[in-house]
């Protein structure tokens, strides 16, 4: 369920895109990404990082991400515990529970409907990966990247079927029928690398088992691949199919980093479950064990690894790649309340972003790479003081944070198991486009300030990389909701000065506290003199509120096509009165010296908000 706040500036933005004031498919930014990389810390928030800055650095933002020039806060939940449309109400994100943080507790997405809403840009209820709520298969990104010719893939740290993995790739209504999903994953995907763990021949201490456990794949399949005798997709288009090379020892993931690389990968490391976690899960007392004081598992990859040897596949393709990068296991610490599997397990993630930051200005360049980084909810409702939520509390480098995890829960079945919890958590980009994501941070939280929402990743991504044209989905989205008024509901390349403000008023008149028509008191006339139709009283009340002015004291010409420049100061005034948060900008025009002095700052600020860009060869083309 869409919030008012979201359709104010999907509406600005149909406004801006009736006009003819940006370039389809090019929105806010000029840079379409070569390359697109999301990094998803399972079940980390603002406590989980701010927990392992403080062991690991000594303060909080040392990570290789704290510097990212886009930091904002995004909502996860998703459509309810159950198909049905009953809770659906019930798991929206609602600032109001900071006034008793105990709900942050209830409604909680699980990893799987939150995978698909960024996936796919479409909530559905928890177990669900990659169907809306009628079971309808939805449209991947990965599946959108195949079709532009890229490669694709998935690395996650948990087994290669979990519920991310899956809800990135997979179409199934439950997350718990692994089997179904490897099978689909591995003979009907086009992906070109799966990474992850889930091998049948060994156990949850890398130890090689008598008896093989086929949980996480079947048998049936397991033999195909080891065989070459799997059915498998045609990966690369060309017609014939293509079979996954399989590695699983540490010394094959170590190599794979660099040199010739096989077309297709699939990397099951020696391990059953996690990489490292499972290893602390049977420890006595694993609940204070500290970081590291159990040997780790030494047969198995680490996270950068396994990201190195994923790009290395993954950039033999001129055309790009899209990959997502699971640290699946600070989750699974949060389930078990495993303080010190948690500073291990970030610390794992934080190798695996310095990683990809060192790929990208290697190999890449930031302004062809877009790199996404944000967990898909909170796991254990960890804060710094018992029975609320605080931030935790900093003992210095190398010490444990102060820190508190909320065990039984209030919202699910199962009794002393750290779950879920329904808070923002923090997103971060960087590279080419990034700056886009700043648009759709519509909504306000009083303590984490402007926030979007998960669904909007994929939305942002594919207008950047000209996958789907969201502004028309936007536009007929907004015609539904009675945002465009009916006159104006043929487009064109360009607008009127009176037609624009009928868009205008009438997407105010949609937000929380619409603002009232205004007419002239008591004799006092109108200030244009030119304008005498319909249009009226809606410019006298934006004139009042003091979103628009005239060309001149006492002229308004309500025909005269509407500047771009004068598009920027009319939006820059409807932010202003709907107190939308600016972020700082400095973009450059090449054509920057021809625009006029009165409408520089509309137009920084609506380029920072991602509203406006340049029409090409970047120029503002006032």
């Amino acid at each position: 369920m869409k919030k008012v706040g979201k359709l104010v500036v999907s509406a600005i933005l149909v406004l801006v895109f009736i006009a003819g004031f940006v370039t389809p498919g090019m929105a806010a930014t000029t840079c379409t990404p070569k390359n697109v990389i999301i990094m998803i810390p399972d079940g980390v928030c603002y406590n989980q990082i701010l927990a392992a800055d403080y062991f690991i650095y000594g303060e909080a933002g040392a990570n290789p991400y704290g510097d990212y020039p886009v930091q904002l806060a995004m909502s996860t939940y998703s459509r309810g515990q159950s198909q049905g449309t009953e809770d659906d109400d019930e798991t929206i994100y609602n600032a109001d529970n900071w006034c008793d943080p105990i709900r942050f507790q209830f409604g909680a997405t699980d990893s799987a409907a939150a995978a698909t809403a960024m996936s796919t840009g479409t909530k559905t209820w928890d177990s669900a990966v990659g169907v809306d709520q009628n079971e309808t298969p939805l449209t991947h990104m990965y599946q959108d990247f195949e079709a532009l010719g890229k490669s694709t893939g998935v690395v996650t740290t948990v087994p290669f079927d979990h519920a991310t993995p899956a809800g990135f790739s997979a179409h199934h209504d439950n997350r718990d029928d692994y089997l179904i999903i490897a099978d689909e994953m591995l003979k009907m995907s086009t992906l070109d690398v799966i990474m992850g763990c889930g091998n049948p021949l060994f156990d949850n201490f890398g130890v090689a088992l008598e008896t093989p456990k086929y949980k996480y794949i079947s048998e049936e399949s397991w033999t195909g691949l080891a065989d070459g005798s799997l059915a498998v997709a045609d990966a690369n288009g060309d017609g014939t199919v293509d079979p996954w090379t399989l590695i699983s020892s540490e010394a094959d993931f170590e190599a794979l980093q660099t040199g010739d690389t096989p077309e297709r990968l699939l990397g099951i490391p020696e391990v059953a479950t996690t990489l490292q976690e499972y290893r602390i899960v049977y420890t006595e007392d694993a609940d204070t064990v500290n970081p590291y004081a159990v040997p780790l598992i030494e047969t198995v990859p680490t996270l950068d690894v396994m990201a190195k040897g994923a790009l290395n596949v993954l950039d033999n393709d001129e055309d790009g790649f899209f990959l997502m990068i699971e640290g699946g296991a600070p989750d699974w610490a949060g389930h078990f309340g495993q303080t010190g599997s948690l500073i291990e397990e970030m610390a794992d993630f934080y190798n695996a972003v310095e990683a990809v930051n060192g790929w990208v200005e290697e190999n890449s360049s930031w302004s062809e790479t877009l790199v996404v980084i944000v967990g898909d909810h909170e796991t254990g409702y960890l804060s710094g003081s018992p029975d609320t939520l605080t931030p935790v509390t900093n003992n210095g480098q190398g010490v444990i944070p102060t820190m508190y995890w909320s065990l039984g829960t209030r919202d699910k079945k199962w009794v002393n198991f750290g779950w879920h919890s329904n808070q923002l958590v923090p997103f971060f980009a960087k590279g080419c486009g990034s700056e886009l994501f700043n648009a759709v941070a519509d909504q306000n939280d009083p303590i984490r300030g402007k926030y979007m929402d998960n669904t909007d990743i994929s939305v942002i991504i594919r207008e950047l990389c000209g996958i789907t044209n969201t502004y028309w989905s936007d536009v007929n989205s907004a015609m539904n909701l009675d945002l465009v008024p009916y006159g104006l509901q043929n487009y064109s390349s360009g607008i009127t000065r009176a037609d624009f403000c009928c868009l205008a008023w009438q997407m105010l008149s949609k937000t929380a506290q619409p603002p009232e028509i205004s007419t002239p008191m008591n004799g006092e006339p109108m200030p244009f003199t030119d304008v005498k139709d319909a249009s009226f009283t809606i410019i006298y009340t934006l004139n009042q509120l003091g979103i628009i002015n005239g060309i001149s004291a006492t002229e308004f010409a309500p025909d005269k096509m509407l500047t771009r420049e004068q598009a920027a100061t009319i939006l820059n005034n409807i932010a202003a009165y709907l107190d939308i948060s600016i972020p700082s900008s400095n973009t450059s025009f090449n054509d920057a010296a021809s625009i006029s002095s009165w409408a520089e700052a509309a137009v920084q600020n609506m380029a920072a908000l991602g509203i406006m860009s340049g029409t090409g060869g970047d120029n503002y083309s006032p």
